[in-house]
């Protein structure tokens, strides 16, 4: 098991303002925590149904971003992408009884959504922008409320 003082927790700094692009973060951010303090043989299920999450988020974002004609789309999805090739190559190896590799793809995933700050990032305003409809709530994010 890791040191639970080093598991990724959901903060309101990661708030975007749109709910269901929220909440998907939230889901996400709880998963990695779970399986930065997981014992090794928990890994395979947690990181299974971390990898049917990512699927689904990131499909999610990618026709968010293409129905809202979101400037940086294209790299955007690109890199969605790569991480699901990445996240399907681990699995194969997490099966072999690789735990270290998995932990490896998780803290990195932890390290860039921490360094990603979702809501800290210049340009969050423009991803902001592509929230849909009555659910974007631009302004209200700042205030911690999701």
């Amino acid at each position: 098991m890791t040191d639970n003082h080093n598991a990724m927790e959901w903060s309101d700094s990661f708030l975007l303002g749109f709910t269901p692009m929220d909440d998907v973060h939230a889901e996400f951010v709880d998963m990695i925590g779970r399986i930065q303090v997981a014992e090794d043989a928990e890994l395979p299920e947690l990181f299974d149904a971390l990898a049917v999450h990512l699927e689904r988020h990131f499909e999610l974002e990618n026709k968010w971003m293409v129905e809202t004609n979101f400037p940086p789309r294209d790299c955007h999805i690109d890199e969605h992408a790569a991480v699901l090739k990445s996240v399907g190559e681990v699995q194969e190896l997490l099966r072999d009884g690789n735990t270290a590799i998995c932990r490896d793809i998780v803290n990195e995933l932890w390290f860039c959504a921490k360094d990603y700050r979702w809501a800290s990032r210049p340009w969050t305003f423009s991803y902001r922008s592509f929230a849909p409809g009555p659910e974007a709530r631009g302004p209200q994010a700042s205030q911690g409320k999701r």
